[in-house]
């Protein structure tokens, strides 16, 4: 009996990854998904981004949310 080869259809989904990072060069905050060429958009504060990355996280079942510090080092997984 041939042995069953998995697609990336079978496997589980991957989950997306959102990402809250300072964008020093704009003096503002990022939210990205990992993998994208640009970003979702940029936010005065860091609380406006979040949000906007909650929202995402919360719309695809599959999705993780990575919040960064103002150094840049990770501040909270969810």
């Amino acid at each position: 009996m041939a042995k069953e080869s998995k697609t990336k259809s079978d496997s589980k989904p991957e989950s997306k990854v959102y990402r809250v990072t300072p964008d020093k060069e704009r003096n503002k905050w990022r939210v990205k998904a990992d993998g994208a060429d640009r970003a979702i958009g940029y936010y005065n504060t860091k609380a406006e981004a979040v949000k906007k990355a909650e929202e995402l996280k919360n719309k695809n079942k599959n999705a993780r949310l990575s919040i960064h510090k103002k150094d840049g080092k990770i501040q909270d997984n969810r």
